[in-house]
């Protein structure tokens, strides 16, 4: 019970998405096989054990009972992946590499111009 406590604690911080499958659970009818993914920030992730994955099944349990059964979906795993947000703030991988891209070429426009332009 611990290590559950431990690695909830850890996913605190972590973004919660749904993957559904177009598979049938076959658990309940008409239900879908749905895997509950949780993004981590990536100081959390490296703390996150997946080594051992005794916590996996309690927590599969909490996210199905947390799941309207209306909704057609049936938690039957989790997944965990270090989030590619940057750290300093809610800026993403993508968001840093698209600056970087447009610093590149506006300094790389400014130096094809000819000499007497630049002057």
């Amino acid at each position: 019970m611990r290590n559950l406590v431990e690695h909830i604690k850890i996913l605190r911080n972590a973004k919660c998405e749904f993957d559904v499958s177009s598979s049938f659970s076959h658990v309940r009818w008409n239900a879908y096989y749905t895997t509950v993914v949780f993004c981590l920030p990536i100081n959390d992730f490296e703390l996150l054990n997946l080594e051992d994955l005794g916590f996996k099944p309690p927590l599969i349990q909490i996210c199905s009972e947390l799941m309207p059964s209306n909704a057609g979906l049936d938690v039957l795993n989790v997944e965990f992946y270090p989030s590619l947000e940057s750290i300093e703030g809610n800026d993403s991988l993508h968001d840093d590499l698209d600056e970087i891209v447009n610093n590149l070429a506006e300094q790389s426009s400014y130096f094809s111009l000819p000499d007497d332009v630049m002057e």
